[in-house]
Parts: structure tokens; sequence; C-alpha cells
């Protein structure tokens, strides 16, 4: 009961706001690198979809202008390798960013789960129902 009064205290003190006052980022260091590179590697597998759907199509229209019997200097390959490369550097940043905002969104949630992990763990170790894993 005195660690809900400090608790309670605390938070009067802080203008009734309850403060997040956690400093560690891996609360359960195993399970959540476990969740990371899952959530990492779903998000490179589906960045690799994505970047081979748009090499087909700027094959596709390559082989077209081939089948129409352009030339190999016509202004139709200068276009399109102009846009490939416009599309490749977009694809880039946009991979770069979607893969950082899932990898954040994959911590986030690890911790949600993780903390309830690591309180019962250490309810349970706390109440030798578990051996210590301090």
């Amino acid at each position: 009961e005195g660690e809900l009064e400090r608790i309670k205290s605390m938070n009067m003190m802080m203008g009734g706001k309850i403060v997040n006052q956690r400093q560690t980022l891996l609360v359960e260091p195993e399970f959540q690198k476990s969740f990371l590179a899952y959530t990492l590697s779903i998000a490179l597998v589906i960045s690799g979809i994505f970047f081979t759907a748009i090499r087909v199509f700027f094959w596709k229209l390559e082989s077209t202008g081939h089948a129409l019997g352009l030339p190999g200097d016509h202004v139709f390959f200068k276009f399109v390798r102009d846009q490939r490369w416009n599309m490749d550097i977009i694809f880039l940043i946009t991979s770069v960013l979607a893969i950082g905002i899932l990898v954040a969104t994959g911590l986030h949630l690890s911790n949600r789960i993780a903390g309830p992990i690591h309180r019962l763990k250490k309810y349970l170790a706390d109440y030798r129902l578990l051996p210590s894993y301090y």
C-alpha cells in the first residue's frame, strides 16, 4: 500500500496528470527483439513486392516500345528510363519512411504487450512462483 500512496502523491504533485517516467526502451528484450525482427521482415517483404511490381511495369513499357519497332535511341526509351529513375528515388524515400514508421509502431506495440508480461513475471517472481530472472 505504501507504493500506491507514493504514486498518488507523485501524481498530485504533477497537477493530477499521469506522467510516463519509464526509461527502459526494451522491457522484455528477447520478446521485443523477435517482435521487431518480425515487423521489419514483413516491411522488407512488402517493399520487395512493390519494387518488383514497379520494375515489371517499366519492363513492360520498354517491351511495348520494342514491339512497336521503335529504335533503341528513341525519345520514348529515354523517357521511360528517366521515369524509372524518378520512381526509384520516390520508392526509396517512401520505403525508408514506411519501414521506419512500421518499426516504430512495432516497438510501441511490443511495449504494450511486453509491459504486462514483465509485470506478471515480476509478480510471480516476487511470490516465488517462478525463479527470479534478475
